[in-house]
């Protein structure tokens, strides 16, 4: 069987539902995931799109590409109004820093604070530490298969999709 993806087709014989399946379990991880970060934010009192912002921002540091409040405001799907507002209460409760940036001194880049990264690595240990185990006894290469599946996902997510003349 062929099936039609975006961009083309996928060749040969697919057992769809098999891909289907890991895509429903990858909502269900990405499901408990969004559960611990309600939980986190409940604690540190901070509202959904603030702590998703932190989590932008995390991710851009640890990816060497600093994060700016006009990428943020890509990233969480709002102005870059709101996203200055969210900016300055982020900086005004400690969460994050702004930073100029040296190689260009008009451009500001966010760091979430230290204390804000002791705080979450402190309440997602015990999660971290479970999920590390599960993972403990899969082969290097298995784990690197899986890598690269979920690189290609992340990639067709940040795909643009148009849906009733709303772009998300």
């Amino acid at each position: 069987m062929t099936v039609e993806v975006a961009g083309g087709e996928m060749p040969g014989e697919v057992d769809v539902q098999a891909r289907q399946d890991v895509i429903d379990r990858l909502r269900k991880v990405t499901a408990g995931f969004s559960v611990a970060g309600k939980g986190f934010s409940r604690s540190h009192g901070l509202q959904r799109t603030d702590a998703e912002a932190l989590l932008l921002v995390v991710d851009a540091e640890r990816d060497g590409e600093p994060l700016g409040p006009s990428r943020l405001a890509r990233g969480l799907g709002i102005s870059t109004a709101s996203a200055t507002v969210l900016v300055d209460r982020l900086v005004a409760a400690g969460h994050v820093r702004r930073h100029l940036d040296p190689a260009d001194r008009r451009r500001v880049t966010l760091a979430v604070s230290a204390a804000t990264m002791a705080s979450a690595a402190d309440y997602f240990a015990e999660l971290n530490t479970r999920l590390l185990a599960c993972l403990g006894d899969v082969p290097p290469e298995d784990i690197a298969t899986v890598a690269g599946v979920l690189d290609t996902l992340l990639a067709a997510l940040d795909t643009p999709v148009c849906r009733d003349g709303v772009t998300t």
